[in-house]
Order: C-alpha cells, then structure tokens, then sequence
C-alpha cells in the first residue's frame, strides 16, 4: 500500500490536473489563514519589527540592512505604501508558486520511473513543511524572501551556465546589503555551486570563479564599512519613526540590532534559548529540522557512493555542496531566530538534491523508495501539516507549546521535591 502511494503521486504530479489543482489549494490555504486575521492592511499582519527594515535607507549613509529600505523610499515616492506592501504580497506567493512549478516540472522532466518518485517524495515533504508556508504571512515581509530568491536565482544560473550568471557577481554585494546573514544561509551554496560547475580546463570558467571569490572579498569589505558607519540605536530608530508612512505601531524600531556586537549577539542567544523555560523547545525544534532534512540527505549519500573511486575532485565537490546548506544551522548560535535559519538549510539540502539530479553529465539514478522510506515521508507530511505555523524561532507553535508545559511542568515538580 505505502509502495504504491509514491507510484500515485508521481503519476499525479504529471499530471495536467496537479499544475491546476496544488497551485489553487496552495491560495486557497493562504486565503483561509487570511481569513483568521482581522487587519484591514496587509502590512499589519506582520511584526513591528520586521516593517522597520523598511524604513531604514541610506540617508544615514551606507549602513547595514539599507538597500530594501531605501528601494521602498523611492517606490512610495510613487506609490502609497499600502499597495508597496500589497504587491509585495502578491510578488511573495507569486514567487512560492514559481517554486512550486520549478519543482513541479523537474520531477515530470525526470525519465527514471525511480528516481522521479524518490524526488517526487522529497517535494512532498518540503512542502508540507510549516515554515514553506508560514512566511507568506507570521513572516511576511522578512528580508529572506529577497536573499532566497536571489540564491535561486543564482544557483540555478550557475548550474545551467547561463549568461545571467554574471549578474550573480552584482547579485552577491546585493544580497549581503540586504541582510548580512545572506553570508551564512546563502552564499555557501551559490559558491559551493560555482565550485561544483567549474572545469579546470576551461579558462573561462576558472575565470568566473575568480571573479565570484573577487564578488564574495567585496561584499565583506562592503559589510565591514556598513558596520563601521552603523549608527547609535536612537539614531536608527528616529530614522523608522521619521520615515514611517504606515500609520500607528507599537513597537516600531530596530535598536534591537545596532546596539551589540556579534560577540555580544552570541552570548545574549545562548541566554535566551538555553537558559529560558523554552529551551527543549529549542531543542526538539533543532532535532524536527534535522531529521526533516535527512531524507534528501539519504537522496545525497546514494548518489555520493555511486561516484567512481577514481573522481577525487568531484567527490569533494559534492561534499562541498553538503557542506554549504549544512552551514545555515551555525547561525543559531549567534542568534535567535531558529526557525529562519533551519528554514534556509532545508531550501538549501533540498536545491543540492535537484541540481545534482538535474545534472545530465552524471546522469544520476536512485533505487525505488523501499516501504518503510515511503511511509515514514507519508506520515511525517501529515504531521507537519497539522503542527501549526511556524514560530519565530520554534519548528511551530503546536510543537512549541507541547514542549513549553512539558518543561514547565518538569520545573515545577523540580521545585517541589529538591527545593
């Protein structure tokens, strides 16, 4: 039965009813959360804090996180920001659906019978997945959307050998201008891309890699004087309040990252995560990201052993590659945002797996899924679809409540019985 799921859904998926069906259940679910929220704006159903980015520019100068803020500057010099926020919107699940397809179209394009279903498999559980989804709306507006779009893009221009890989080498400052955290989610993967894609024998393509490491020492150095020109905390935040042309907000300002140091952002996570009543559920949400990427990392390590003896460098090209979306995990130990950072390392496990299969040099083929592999994906996407939206720093609120009273309850018979 379980064996039989995976023929299904591959027969479904190519499909002509799955490019319609999916697509109209996807708005469908986003429309009925949108229901849930009584707003008459769409930028008030996301946080305060995110909105503030948006009123950052550089009339303070070059300073970090600047470049979205200062592009909704000069669009609101046109438009209201009400309809920059409702396009933004539009463009966010626009641009989900355009994953979706991207996805869509590589399993149907896969001629392998075995292979298709082993990545028909892998989408079904990427997308399941709470935090697929839940930045549409908990997160909507958050940098991220910028920075992973710029990465598939990259990535994806790299593989192919495009021409529009060269707008990749502007893309990178870019992105790191955007959000310095692009610099561990993201760019491992377009470097570890370009790495993978390069033929020694080939001068132009040692070239381009060149040219990415001159892109990579460039955005650094633009970071290092972002940071050197950072203003003080009231400075930023009298920036958002001046350049606020939403309305009211509680909570409005971004002090919150001007005002310490990477070394003070490492202490104050650990103090945060660690030594709060929701630690376990920090760990247990680490652990749900982990073994949600463990299935596309099985789909890597049999395509990894069937690589002859003989190919040294690329088999450290794709250890290259598995190294480069595992790095995004490291992030959470400088800050807080769990969910974010896992979320980027799931995009990115889950890109290396259609790449690599997609490569027609190597003409990769995957054995049929066996059973238990089929059932643990079948119900593994069911409860991820029944766990709620994902939480700031959390897998998502059900899973972070469970755990909130379950180490609550563990303090208190703590403090009863040895206090």
């Amino acid at each position: 039965m379980e064996k039989k799921f995976s023929q299904l859904l591959l027969a479904f998926l190519k499909s002509r009813q799955a490019l319609i069906l999916i697509p109209l259940c996807m708005i469908l679910h986003i429309y009925s959360m949108m229901s849930l929220i009584h707003s008459k704006h769409l930028w008030e159903i996301t946080d305060p804090y995110i909105l503030s980015g948006y009123f950052l520019s550089y009339e303070q100068g070059l300073i970090p996180r600047g470049l979205i803020g200062t592009v909704y500057s000069l669009m609101t010099g046109f438009i209201s920001g009400n309809m920059f926020f409702a396009l933004l919107f539009a463009g966010t699940v626009l641009f989900y659906l355009f994953c979706f397809y991207l996805l869509l179209f590589r399993i149907r394009k896969e001629e392998d019978q075995n292979t298709a279903e082993n990545l028909a498999l892998a989408g079904l559980l990427l997308f399941s997945l709470p935090p697929v989804w839940t930045y549409t709306l908990s997160n909507f507006a958050r940098f991220d959307i910028f920075l992973f779009a710029i990465t598939l893009f990259s990535v994806i221009s790299i593989f192919r050998d495009s021409f529009w890989k060269y707008l990749v080498l502007l893309l990178v400052p870019a992105g790191v201008m955007i959000h310095e955290i692009f610099l561990i989610l993201f760019l491992p993967l377009i470097c570890a891309t370009a790495f993978y894609k390069t033929e020694w024998k080939n001068k132009r393509s040692i070239l381009y890699l060149f040219l990415l490491f001159l892109s990579c020492m460039g955005s650094l150095y633009i970071l290092y004087l972002m940071r050197k020109n950072m203003p003080s905390a009231e400075v930023l935040d009298a920036l958002c309040i001046k350049n606020n042309n939403m309305g009211n907000m509680d909570k409005l300002g971004i002090a919150i990252y001007a005002d310490k140091t990477y070394l003070q952002h490492l202490s104050y996570a650990f103090r945060s995560t660690i030594l709060t009543d929701y630690a376990l559920g920090y760990i247990v949400s680490f652990f749900v990201f982990l073994a949600a990427g463990f299935y596309p990392f099985t789909l890597w390590k049999k395509a990894y052993k069937t690589l002859p003896q003989g190919e040294k460098l690329l088999r450290w090209k794709f250890i290259f590659l598995l190294i480069a979306a595992l790095i995004p995990n490291l992030a959470c130990i400088i800050a807080t945002d769990h969910s974010r950072w896992q979320t980027a390392f799931l995009l990115d496990i889950n890109l290396v797996i259609f790449l690599l299969f997609s490569d027609e040099k190597l003409s990769l083929k995957l054995p049929a899924p066996s059973q238990k592999t089929v059932q643990w994906i079948l119900w593994a996407s069911v409860t991820a679809m029944v766990c709620g939206m994902t939480t700031e720093c959390h897998f998502s609120n059900v899973l972070t409540g469970i755990c909130l009273k379950i180490a609550r309850g563990f303090k208190y018979f703590y403090t009863l019985f040895f206090s």
